[in-house]
């Protein structure tokens, strides 16, 4: 579960991304389904902060407005980056399979982006479980 949950991209509502050897992995921050390109809604910039294999990820992240210009020079929504934190811990066993419990604290977002960003982030654990 820790090796979908670090390698998944690092924002809930993301259709793909570039991961590559960077500093920095971008994300075009569409929702699946939704019409929206990334040329309109911008992308969504992480970077790894720390793994602790398998209990912790931790990562920086914040919005790359759209516009013209390479992606590594366009503005950036938050004037601080944002940091989550997935904690991984043991729930217990059910058929003999192991049960994990990620419990993820998302700090510097907006506050009205919140319950949003909980629903999107209950998506995207699940979206790392499933691959």
């Amino acid at each position: 579960m820790f090796n979908a949950l670090r390698y998944v991209h690092g924002w809930p509502p993301c259709t793909g991304g570039m991961g590559d050897d960077s500093e920095f992995d971008y994300s075009d921050a569409t929702i699946p389904g939704d019409p929206t390109t990334y040329e309109v809604a911008g992308w969504v910039r992480t970077s790894l902060v720390a793994a602790d294999k398998p209990r912790r990820i931790v990562k920086r992240w914040n919005w790359v407005l759209p516009g013209d210009g390479t992606i590594d020079v366009l503005p950036l929504l938050l004037d601080q980056e944002g940091v989550v934190t997935l904690t991984i811990t043991k729930s217990g066993q059910v058929d003999a399979e192991t049960r994990s419990r990620v419990h993820v604290v998302h700090e510097g977002a907006p506050g009205a982006w919140v319950d949003d960003l909980e629903k999107l982030w209950r998506w995207h654990v699940a979206q790392g479980i499933a691959s």
